[in-house]
């Protein structure tokens, strides 16, 4: 680009080249040319007259819009809602089945899917267990949780006996008592431990005793119960009605008293050494009333009762109507049936007896 000081010596230059090219082409003019340039106004005017071009700027350039970026809308959130927690007692020894309500889902950009581990209708253990329910649209997921809580907190169920009630043996003042072992059962199915107090096979008193039976379970709930012993005097009065008549009174021999021998059994299982046997007479006599008279005890060895007397009171046959076998203060069924026509003085015979206690 030329400047200002290019424009003011162009024509000194120009006028330069043109003297120079009419001295080449005729001397003569030259000298003229220089002659007329030299007679021409003074150099500044010239100078001054000569008319400096204003530069063009270049305009800046229009900048191009950026465009709008393009939002993608964001999708709704997934939100769900799981049932609050739960404690259930407990049913078996797995645990306790439990359904619960499927949760509350909404939200998402598509179908809703819902699985919750574990599943509602399961089995749930003792404890406490976390249930994760999950809910997903194919792009989203949102999880929530509840726990089960599964307790024993009840004690078992436990069984003893019924009432017992026995009798003394002759002339005691206790009795030993067995009975059956508690049978406890747990709803969580675990290991029972049961007792009682007194124990079985434990001496009881005349009268009626309590005894309490305790279970514990694996969680420590405890069962109480309780059951009555009761033992019953057993001591035989020798006259129970007044006017009695001594053995052969009336004659002048008495009769030969008939001997007796046998098993002794209480509910069918052997009597306990010590239990006494008698066998009871009784007659109604007009004017008189209701006579009873009772033998000596023997007294129960092995299962066995050994050599029983017994003699009518009178030597008259038809004083004793009836005759009744007593183990253990209990009526017995004897396996010979005692009556006026097979009685037989002086003879040995077996009578098995048995008495029923329950």
């Amino acid at each position: 680009m030329l400047n200002v000081r290019s424009f003011v010596f162009l024509p000194i230059i120009l006028g330069a080249l043109l003297f120079a090219a009419g001295c080449e082409s005729d001397p003569s003019q030259l000298a003229d040319d220089s002659a007329t340039i030299a007679s021409q106004a003074p150099l500044d005017k010239a100078v001054a007259e000569i008319e400096v071009p204003t530069p063009t700027s270049t305009p800046e350039p229009t900048p191009t819009p950026t465009p709008e970026p393009t939002l993608t809308p964001t999708p709704p959130s997934i939100e769900i809602r799981v049932p609050g927690d739960a404690t259930l007692e407990v049913s078996s020894s797995g645990g306790a089945s439990f359904s619960f309500a499927q949760p509350l889902v909404q939200g998402g950009t598509g179908e809703l899917t819902t699985l919750c581990n574990p599943a509602s209708g399961g089995l749930f253990p003792m404890g406490k267990t976390k249930v994760t329910c999950t809910a997903t649209d194919g792009i989203q997921t949102e999880v929530g949780e509840f726990t089960v809580t599964v307790l024993d907190t009840l004690p078992p169920v436990l069984t003893v006996p019924n009432a017992v009630v026995t009798t003394t043996a002759f002339g005691a003042t206790t009795a030993t008592v067995h009975f059956p072992s508690p049978n406890g059962v747990d709803a969580a199915g675990g290991p029972i431990t049961a007792s009682c107090n007194p124990a079985s096979g434990s001496p009881f008193p005349i009268g009626i005793s309590l005894v309490t039976c305790r279970a514990t379970d694996p969680s420590e709930n405890e069962a109480v119960v309780t059951f009555s012993v009761e033992v019953i005097d057993a001591g035989v009065p020798r006259e129970i009605a007044s006017g009695c008549p001594a053995s052969g009174k009336g004659t002048s021999f008495p009769p030969l008293p008939m001997l007796l021998k046998g098993t002794a059994t209480l509910d069918g299982a052997p009597a306990p050494d010590g239990v006494l046997v008698f066998v009871r007479q009784s007659n109604t006599t007009v004017g008189v009333g209701l006579q009873t008279c009772d033998s000596d005890p023997a007294v129960v060895s092995n299962g066995q009762y050994p050599l029983l007397s017994f003699t009518p009171p009178e030597a008259i046959p038809s004083w004793f109507a009836s005759v009744t076998f007593y183990v253990d203060g209990r009526p017995a069924t004897a396996s010979v049936n005692m009556t006026v026509n097979n009685y037989a003085g002086g003879d040995l015979v077996t009578v098995n007896l048995d008495a029923i206690t329950r």
